[in-house]
Parts: C-alpha cells; structure tokens; sequence
C-alpha cells in the first residue's frame, strides 16, 4: 500500500498564525513612549523676583504699564512674599509690579493666573488692559474675589511685559499689601481648571462652618415648628428667626472669597445677618425666662442697636475706616450684648430657675470663645505677631478629620446644640403639664355639673327658669335654689373672680358651705357672714360677689347682697342694701332688705357675664341694655348677650310669682350649658 503525502500549504499557514499570535502579546509589552516635551502640562510658576514701585504714574497714562518703560531702577521683590517683607511695612495706595514673560511660538490659547491680592488691581499685557477686579481711586471698590483667571490675547507673542497696578485699601492696612502668592502663566484651560479645583479645596475646607450652619438651621426649623405646635410661647419662634439667621450668616461668611461681588455688600447683608441673630437671641433669652424687660435688656438693647449703625456708618465708608477700627468698635459694642445676657442667665440662676442654670455655661462659653477669637484678629491687623499667628491656625483648625474645624465652632455648636436641647425639654414638660390641667379641668367640670344639676326643685309659688353658659370648659359662676320648711326657698347667685380651675373650686367650696349652711339658718346676712369667714383663708387674694334671697310664698322677699348685681323686677333695677364681696374683710356684717313680688311679676337675677358683654367694636352691652331685657325669658336674655359678644360666665335665673290657682303649674326646668349653647 502507498504511503500518504501532505501538501506544504497547511504547515506553512500553521507558522504564519503562530507569528501573528506572539506578535499580537509581544507588542504591547514593549510600552508606550512619552515625550516630556511634547505631553508635560504649559505651565509655569513666576517664583522670582519682580520689579516693585510704591506709588502711581505721576502722568495719569498709566505709561508704566507699556513694554517700553524703563523700570532698571526699580527694586526686585519676590513674588511670592507681601512688600511688608521687603521694607514696605504698613504701606497702602497704589503700587505697581512689572515682569517679562517669553512665549514660544504657537504657544496657543494662554492665561495669567493672578491670586488673591488685596485690594483691587488692574492688570495689563504690553501696555494694554486686559483685566481687573474691584475699583482703584478715583472709584475705589473692595471685592473679596480669591483669585482670577486673565486671558492673553491670541496676537501676543515673543517677549510679554506683564504690570500690576495693585491699590491696597487702609481698610486693610494692618495685612501686608500686594502679591502673597506667585503668578502663574500657562494653558488657558489648564488654569481654568486649576481655579475651580482650587475653589473646591477652599469649600472643603470651609466644611466645618457648612456642618454648623446646617446644625444651626434645623435647629431654627425645629424652633418654627415647635412655635406652629405652641402659639403662645413665641420663645420658639425667636430661636427659630435666631438660628435661621446665624446659619445664613456662616454661609455667606463661608463663601466670602467665592463671590465677586462688592465686599461692601457682603459686609451689610453680613452685619444685617449677625445683628438680626443677636436681637432675636435677646429677646429669645427674655422670652423664655420670663424676664422683664429692665435696665440689661434696654442695655444689650442699644448695643446691638449701636453697633448696627456704626456698621451701617462703616459700609458707607468701606474702604477708608481700617479693619483694626471696625474690629475694635464692634467689640466694644458686643461686649455690653455679652455681659448683659450672661447677667440676665446668672440671675435666673440664683432664683434657681432650671432654665437659666442649664443655659449660663454654654452661652458664656460661647461669647468667650467669640471674644477671644476677636482679640487675635486685632492682635493680627495691628502688626506682625508670629505668636498670634500660630494661636490663629491652631485656633481655627482643631482638627482636619473628617473636615477642617476650629475652636469657635465647636463651642458655637456645643452653646447652640444645649439650647435646642433645652426647648425640646421645655416642650415636652409644657405637654406633660398641659395633659394634667386638663385632666384637672374636666374633673372640675364634672364636679360643677353635679354642683348645679339640669333641674332645679320647685318653690311653691314660683315659676322658674335658669340658664348657666360658662365661657370656658368650667366657670366662676354658681347658682342655687334649696326648698326650706314653710313652703319656702332659699336662692343664691354669685361670681367668683378669677377663670379656670382655681375659680372652679372656689365654686365648689362655696355651694357645698351653702347647702350645709340652709340646714341650720334661713337668714341670707347670716348665710353671707358664714360663707365671708369660710373664703377669707383660702380665696389667694380674690373675691366672690354673692346676692341671697329667702323666698316666702305668702309674704316679702329677704335678701342680703355681697357686691352682686342687683336683681330687676319686671325690668327694673330693685334697691337692696349691698355690702362688701365675700373674702376680702373678716367679721363683716351683711345688711338685710326686703321687698315684695306682685303676682305674675317676673324676679331676674343674673351675673356680670350679661352687662359685660362686649361687641367687635368694643362696646359694652351695659346696664341700660340690660334692664331693658331683664324681662324676658332666661334664654332670650343669655342668647341676646352671647350674640352681642360673650366673653364671662353668663347665668340668668328668672322667678316668677304665681298668681292664685297657679301654684300647682308646671315649672320650667332648668337648661344646662350645653343645650343653652345650641340655643343660644
């Protein structure tokens, strides 16, 4: 048999596949290739030595700005120091700086990046203007820009003279004036870039003031929302408008050097902010300790006031008051605030109030803190102090984790963080407490339900109808009606002062002495007397207005009066003799009268509720009104008074002698409060 042979085609394809495999693994091992050159970034620091000249272009040309200026007599100052390093101390007004950059050719879309500089610059390329922040004198205007991104223009080349004409403000004559930073001249969007980055770090690092800001405005929220649930403790909504207004005030402060708007703005809504902050707090504080408004409320008062228009002066001459003054002044000024609020806290502290005991330490912390931060910056502004220097990062940095956060906010937060933690304590007691007085309150209205039950006993002789409409969940007013032997009657009628539940078991305690009281007498001066030495100890500095009648179906009305309204028969007004309210003189001596009701005449008694009526207007319902009505119906009286504008207790109880043959008619019932109120 034949041997197979193989054709060479396959073998050879075989090779050529294995190559172009290894090939494909071996040439990206080799690596790329960077040319430095060609892929490194276009720019440059200016870290050397620039030309320097205190003063202004004598001609006004700005002829120092040109390529052609002769500046070899000039002095060469770093660029990267202040001039109060190189003998320029305390200098302000306008100076300039001059260097030559040399571009190369094609150098494409560049920039000159320019930092922070105080106060306002303008700045040229070859003479020409290409850029400015703020305003130079004549029309000099402070912005708080960080720094600026300038670009050249394109039909620049060779050899470029950059000048700087840079007005340091005697606002600012305590900091060193001119560049603190070198220039930078490179790729246009390179430097763009560098700029937005620079500004996140600034952000960042800022972050401490953000997180208190943000603490400071819950805060202030939580303090409007606890004022919506509690309208009448406004303590809340001034913490509220106080923490809102401090947590804006750190923003804006914050973000000072981000905004290129005019510093004098910033400094006004700044100031605005602060002062709205302090105010509120002061009142806040008063509010909440039930202070009265004395000699340290008008005191930190008129220093917030002060220092508000010393600002306002200042902001109108932003520019030409230096900081050390506006520094200084304004301490002055704060200090009174200070004092007096810590005064106030200390006070309520020796009265043992819990409050002010739990307030006195964060909030004197706090100003401390403010204080002492304050001192280093004048101690800064007035002269070059390394020491003051060191204590201000060190001050202003406790810490870098998680953010940058300094000594002052700390304590500020501590100080803000008690205070809202004391409201919400507050809050929580005033629910507690409020639970309890109403639960107090409605055992005190059923108590005054059973004291003056829906029917009345009959008197023989005598129609009768009564209508009691409390102004509240409980009244001060009572009234009773007890048969005596003889077919008779004992009524009494009064008003205690006072609203709520102390007037409510005052209430309790004079009709429980009444009804004891007609067992043993059926005098009314007697009744009086006794009822007079059973309030004296236990009336807290109030009084009861009472009128007593004794009826007797066959003969006179008896009655003795206690500072009561006098009662009307058939519309007018019936003289008894009065004597003083119940609870206010010991062993006083209660007059009798005695009067007579025809038959089928009506006998109204009612209380002050009826005459003290008052309109939207204000207007009185008065007596005239009254005894013009006082014929009526118990509801129709009551009704006419509540329409008119109830705003006490409202009782009427209407008597009506029987003439003959009637004495066994049916008597009205007595309407409560609550059908009273859906009648009238």
């Amino acid at each position: 048999m034949a041997a197979k042979v193989l054709s060479p085609r396959p073998a050879i394809l075989k090779i050529f596949a294995m190559l172009g495999l290894a090939l494909a693994f071996l040439l990206p091992a080799q690596g790329q290739i960077f040319d430095f050159e060609k892929d490194r970034v276009p720019m440059a620091v200016l870290d050397g030595s620039l030309r320097f000249h205190p003063g202004d272009d004598s001609d006004g040309k700005l002829g120092w700005a040109s390529p052609n200026f002769d500046d070899s007599s000039w002095p060469l100052i770093l660029a990267k120091d202040g001039w109060d390093e190189h003998g320029y101390k305390n200098l302000t007004g306008i100076a300039w700086y001059r260097f030559k950059v040399v571009l190369q050719p094609h150098h494409g879309r560049l920039a000159v990046h320019i930092p922070q500089v105080d106060t306002s610059y303008e700045i040229f390329a070859n003479g020409k203007k290409i850029g400015q922040v703020g305003g130079l004198p004549p029309h000099p205007l402070i912005k708080l820009r960080t720094d600026e991104v300038f670009p050249l223009p394109n039909d620049v080349g060779g050899t470029v003279l950059i000048a700087l004409r840079i007005w340091h403000s005697p606002f600012f004559a305590g900091f060193s004036g001119g560049l603190s930073e070198s220039p930078i001249i490179g790729d246009a969007s390179v430097l763009y870039s560098r700029q937005s980055t620079h500004e996140k770090v600034l952000f960042w690092s800022n972050s401490g003031a953000y997180s208190f800001a943000l603490i400071e405005f819950l805060a202030g929220l939580g303090g409007l929302v606890l004022f919506l649930l509690r309208r009448d403790e406004s303590e809340y909504l001034w913490f509220g408008i106080y923490q809102i207004a401090n947590a804006s005030f750190e923003v804006l402060n914050a973000n000072l050097f981000l905004y290129n708007v005019p510093a004098a703005l910033m400094d006004f809504v700044s100031n605005t902010l602060l002062f709205t902050g302090q105010f509120c707090f002061l009142v806040f504080i008063h509010r909440m300790l039930r202070h009265r408004a004395g000699l340290w409320f008008r005191t930190a008062a008129a220093s917030v006031a002060c220092n508000e228009i010393f600002q306002i002066v200042f902001d109108l001459q932003f520019g030409r008051i230096s900081m050390t003054l506006d520094s200084v002044v304004s301490a002055m000024f704060t200090a009174p605030f200070a004092v007096a609020v810590i005064v106030v806290l200390v006070e309520g502290a020796l009265r043992r109030d819990p409050d002010s005991r739990l307030l006195v330490i964060p909030v004197s912390l706090g100003f401390f803190v403010q204080f002492i931060g304050a001192a280093n910056f004048i101690v800064l502004s007035t002269g070059n102090f390394p020491a003051a220097d060191v204590f201000r990062q060190s001050w202003s940095s406790v810490t870098e984790w998680p953010f940058p956060i300094g000594m002052e906010t700390i304590f500020k937060a501590v100080m803000q963080l008690a205070i809202f933690g004391i409201l919400i304590l507050r809050y929580a007691n005033s629910r507690r407490h409020e639970e309890r007085l109403i639960g107090e309150l409605e055992a005190a209205r059923v108590v005054q339900q059973v004291l003056v039950p829906a029917k009345q006993p009959t008197i023989p002789g005598f129609g009768v109808s009564c209508i009691y409409m409390p102004a509240g969940q409980v009244g001060g007013d009572f009234f009773q009606l007890m048969p005596t032997p003889g077919e008779g009657g004992i009524v009494i009628i009064g008003d205690v002062s006072g609203k709520g539940l102390p007037a409510a078991m005052t209430v309790s305690l004079l009709v429980g002495t009444f009804r004891t009281l007609v067992h043993y007498t059926q005098s009314p001066a007697e009744i009086l007397t006794a009822m007079n030495q059973r309030l004296l100890d236990r009336s807290n500095g109030g009084f009861t207005t009472c009128l007593v009648l004794r009826l007797d179906p066959e003969g006179p009305v008896t009655a003795a009066n206690a500072g009561h309204i006098s009662p009307y028969l058939n519309g007018k007004e019936v003289s008894v003799a009065n004597g003083l309210p119940l609870g206010l003189v010991a062993e006083f001596v209660y007059p009798e009268s005695t009067f007579a009701i025809p038959p089928d005449a009506q006998l109204t008694l009612l209380t002050d509720g009826i005459v003290e009526a008052r309109s939207k207007t204000g207007e009185l319902f008065g007596f005239e009104r009254t005894a013009a009505i006082s014929a009526e119906a118990a509801e129709v009286i009551a009704r006419t008074a509540k329409q008119f504008g109830q705003e006490d207790d409202i009782t009427v109880l209407c008597l009506r002698r029987l003439s003959i043959g009637r004495e066994h008619a049916q008597h009205p019932a007595m309407l409560d409060s609550s059908s009273a109120a859906s009648q009238a």
